[in-house]
């Protein structure tokens, strides 16, 4: 990085345009404490046979991200750069959209980018500790350690991908030091959750997020009657207007949770053993809800205060201040990447989407200084199941979303199509510009299949020959006669941007399992659903007929192995041999009688149950072994303890108030009982209880209960 005449001549020739730049990854030696006179640090005689040390602050995904990219040519990496990984947590990199799948697995593998070795092949050394200081002038960052004694590890490029914090507001007595007071952020954060609630029936979650709902989510899962508090009038106020907000709200009630918006929290009760309540004001009435575990989720703030110590130079709103490139304003050996990177001084993003974009840009110029990779800013599009309720929203610019568009009635601003049908669960909200020739973005809740083609419209210039309203009806796709209607440049896995044609190109290149596209492509490794509910199973099916490829259990209409046929089936809830080859095969099947013998076994073992009708008996032995599955998966809640202890006696369920509705003759009346919770856990029993009932008919609800 010194000037062209102190270069040597062969170093010169390395760099002449035409030639492999080598020397990017090189620092010329020059004399020892020598004045860089870009960022004013001492050079630390870095040799011409010396890799380029690059160190990341963060295993984050967007970390990984980072080093992914950049170690994507092994041998090159190994080579000609050194990188080294800071991670605070005690487990390798891992897939935070998938969070909430940890509370039924608890498996931190399961959730993992890498596995083992993946680091050691590509020459990247782990740390498993924290950054405590960096010394710029020295270039050197200095650690604690989770597996010893700290240290120091000195740098050339240093990377910021320590991403944001939970941001937990300034209430009377709401500290996380307070036993059953947690944000929800890591793994860390979900076994504090699964240990509180093996003690407790009652949980509270602060904030209406997409975090807020998961959290929620993840509760009600282990058993606990749940709330969620939301100051605005709606849930998800960042993403969807008040309309789609109620439906929302609707939805998520129906499955147990009673959510709370335009509270006011006034503080967190707590006793002896923790926290005991929230206290709100609601509807003008100022009362106390019961909880147990209070679990925070009232936004995020950048993890910038390492930054800051080091004097870098700081965004309006948090995060580093970095340029188009990820290099910081301050420091050109300082870069920064996702919800840490203030890009040109702006709020940094808070989606993984936009951090991993940076890390491409960013590891583009790493590789090679004379790169002309910029970031451009993201589509913040979004489409994810919020507790089982398919939602995205969508947007051709970042003004979309800041500047509110999907709120406004404005005429002057937007022109909006509605269309709503309560008795399907569904909700489109489509934006236009006034004139109508353009569409700006929009709301989906329930059906979120014409998201890609709608998202995808956004970002043209304008409409074409449509009219608005053919826009809210369908949108035309030429998907190549595939059945997807997925164009080839459109998305099929939003969370990693990657396109049909990519996708499509990989499985020619060899890519003929989901593991092959996971690996090559990164299609699936976020929230999964491209492959579970989405297209990534046709395209497979059809490129491999077209190749005339014949692999899997049922080539060519099922080219897949069988556990990945069970699990699709599974999760799209197919049923019949059909409906398996429609939705997961190819436009044109070849005959489909043949798949029967392979799939058989397959539909037997998920949806056939022998025929128990008018048998008492057998009804109650099914049930059992079905109940021992499902108090499995509550983690064996204490709700459903007290339940057995109190309750195994009669139960008269058109009664509503204890001890009139029974159980164990009334006992369940004493004082200290209720005070436990215990009614209140009957209440919440019998709800998640239902089901069976209705699946098992001549079982009684005093059976049931016992």
């Amino acid at each position: 990085r010194s000037s062209g005449s102190s270069q040597s001549p062969a170093l010169r020739a390395l760099a002449a345009p035409g030639a492999w730049n080598f020397a990017r990854f090189l620092e010329p030696t020059m004399g020892a404490n020598t004045s860089c006179g870009a960022c004013g640090g001492t050079n630390q005689s870095f040799s011409i046979d010396e890799p380029r040390s690059v160190v990341v602050i963060g295993w984050g995904p967007i970390g990984h991200g980072l080093v992914d990219n950049l170690t994507q040519n092994i041998a090159r990496a190994r080579d000609h750069m050194r990188i080294t990984i800071l991670c605070e947590e005690p487990f390798p990199s891992y897939n935070r959209v998938k969070l909430t799948t940890f509370f039924q697995h608890r498996s931190p593998e399961k959730l993992a980018f890498v596995k083992d070795g993946w680091c050691e092949e590509r020459g990247i050394k782990v740390i498993y500790g924290s950054a405590t200081a960096v010394d710029r002038a020295a270039r050197r960052v200095t650690y604690s350690s989770l597996k010893g004694p700290g240290g120091s590890v000195s740098y050339h490029d240093l990377v910021f991908a320590t991403g944001s914090k939970p941001f937990v507001p300034p209430l009377p007595g709401l500290s996380t030091d307070t036993p059953g007071i947690t944000v929800y952020r890591n793994i860390g954060d979900c076994n504090t959750m699964i240990e509180r609630a093996k003690t407790v029936s009652t949980a509270v979650v602060i904030g209406g997020g997409f975090l807020g709902l998961e959290a929620a989510k993840a509760l009600y899962d282990l058993g606990l009657q749940t709330h969620i508090l939301e100051v605005a009038p709606h849930v998800l106020p960042v993403q969807i207007d008040p309309a789609a907000g109620a439906i929302m709200k609707k939805k998520v009630e129906a499955l147990g949770v009673k959510v709370h918006t335009g509270v006011k929290i006034e503080g967190v009760v707590s006793g002896p053993d923790g926290v005991t309540g929230v206290k709100v004001v609601e509807d003008g009435k100022e009362s106390v809800i019961e909880a147990g575990l209070v679990c925070v989720s009232a936004g995020i703030r950048p993890r910038d205060e390492l930054a800051k110590s080091c004097g870098l130079e700081i965004g309006a709103r948090g995060g580093v201040k970095v340029d188009d490139r990820l290099r910081s304003a301050t420091d050109p050996h300082v870069h920064a990447v996702g919800e840490i990177a203030a890009v040109n001084g702006e709020v940094p993003y808070g989606l993984e989407r936009p951090g991993l974009e940076q890390a491409k840009v960013l590891a583009a110029n790493l590789l090679d200084s004379a790169t002309k990779v910029t970031y451009r800013g993201s589509d913040l599009t979004t489409k994810l199941k919020l507790m089982g309720v398919p939602m995205a929203s969508f947007g051709g610019a970042a003004s979309f979303w800041l500047e509110k568009l999907y709120t406004s009635e404005d005429p002057k601003l937007v022109k909006n199509i509605v269309q709503q049908d309560d008795a399907k669960g569904t909700y489109k909200k489509l934006v236009f510009t006034p004139d109508g020739t353009k569409l700006l973005g929009g709301i989906l809740l329930g059906d979120i299949s014409q998201c890609g083609k709608l998202a995808a419209l956004s970002k043209k210039p304008n409409l074409g020959p449509l009219k608005m309203e053919q826009v809210a009806e369908t949108v035309p796709v030429d998907d190549g006669g595939d059945g997807t209607n997925v164009a080839d440049d459109d998305f099929v896995c939003t969370c990693k941007l990657v396109t049909k044609r990519t996708i499509k190109d990989a499985i020619k290149g060899g890519a003929i399992t989901f593991e092959d596209i996971r690996g090559t492509t990164k299609a699936g490794t976020g929230c999964g659903g491209c492959i579970a509910n989405g297209a990534v199973p046709k395209i497979l099916a059809n490129t491999l007929k077209d190749m005339g490829k014949e692999t899997g259990m049922c080539p060519p209409n099922l080219p897949f192995a069988a556990q990945d046929i069970e699990d699709l089936c599974k999760m799209r809830k197919l049923k019949t041999v059909e409906d398996v080859v429609a939705k997961l095969g190819p436009s044109q099947p070849a005959d489909i009688d043949k798949c029967r013998p392979a799939l058989a076994p397959i539909l037997a073992k998920l949806w056939d149950r022998p025929s128990l009708e008018g048998d008492h008996v057998g009804q109650l032995k099914a049930l059992r072994q079905d109940l021992f599955e499902f108090i499995d998966k509550q983690n064996c809640n204490p709700i459903l303890v007290r339940l057995a202890w109190h309750d195994s006696g009669t139960y008269d369920k058109s009664k509503t108030k204890f001890p009139d509705m029974g159980g164990a003759n009334g006992s369940i009346r004493f004082a200290p009982e209720i005070g436990m919770g215990a009614n209140n856990g009957l209440n919440k029993a019998l709800k998640l209880l239902e089901p069976f009932k209705t699946e098992y008919p001549m079982v009684s609800w005093a059976d049931l209960i016992q």
